[in-house]
């Protein structure tokens, strides 16, 4: 999958970067492919168009330098491809307006203000601890990105839909999928799903697997209706708020 990373230099930190630069190499490692970059003029910003075999591949390599500056990481595709994507959609009028990208700990704040927001209806029906375990705090979601994936969905600049995804063996776990009470009815939760499902199909999963409450009925529907279907698998239950899960083969 191709990426166009945003690399923004910490202050002071441009020479010692360049000096790594120059005794180590770009510290690629295997399955990471640089294909370009660009630099402002102020020389404050780097734009790197990458390609990677899996996000956490990426990852890796942008350890090696997140000491000096901090890294924004934005899937991308060429202009044919978003062509047929763009042709190919029944209601563009919602979709052109609604924009995909991952999350950075800048959004912790905002995705644990967003999941209380969209299951705040429902707290009545959860157990205290399976509240608390689904709207979890800023530090729960900057660990979630140090693991995984969070998509963000914008609108208007503001994040109004979210989900984590995990990848464990060939299996992309989903959890806290969440759009914006106000932002409903935009097709957004369908649009992550497609990007979450795109994504695992890239990095050669074979499933999406995610448990939920029999209480999200719109959910569920939305679920059932991109191709995931109920298995009898445990876990039955969150701190005693009831649980089904549900998958999907790729």
């Amino acid at each position: 999958m191709t990426y166009l990373i945003i690399e923004h230099f910490r202050p002071n930190k441009v020479k010692a970067l360049y000096h790594r630069f120059a005794e180590k190499g770009r510290l690629l490692p295997e399955g990471v492919t640089y294909l370009n970059s660009w630099i402002d003029e102020n020389v404050k910003t780097c734009y790197q168009l990458m390609e990677s075999e899996s996000l956490e591949k990426l990852k890796l390599w942008i350890s090696h330098w997140d000491d000096l500056a901090d890294f924004e990481i934005v899937p991308v595709i060429n202009s044919a491809e978003a062509k047929a994507k763009v042709f190919a959609k029944s209601d563009s009028s919602n979709e052109f307006s609604i924009q995909i990208r991952i999350a950075t700990e800048a959004d912790c704040v905002a995705i644990s203000k967003l999941l209380f927001q969209a299951f705040e209806a429902f707290e009545k029906d959860y157990t205290k601890g399976g509240f608390a375990a689904t709207t979890i705090s800023p530090e729960e979601v900057k660990s979630r990105i140090a693991k995984g994936i969070i998509w963000l969905a914008i609108l208007n600049n503001k994040i109004v839909g979210t989900v984590s995804t995990f990848k464990n063996e060939n299996t992309i776990l989903i959890k806290s999928m969440a759009v914006h009470p106000d932002a409903r009815g935009k097709k957004i939760g369908l649009q992550l799903l497609q990007q979450v499902e795109n994504h695992a199909i890239a990095d050669g999963a074979k499933y999406l697997y995610l448990n939920t409450t029999p209480y999200l009925k719109k959910a569920i529907r939305l679920y059932e209706k991109f191709g995931f279907e109920i298995i009898n698998e445990p876990p039955y239950e969150l701190f005693g708020t009831p649980l089904f899960n549900m998958r999907k083969k790729l």
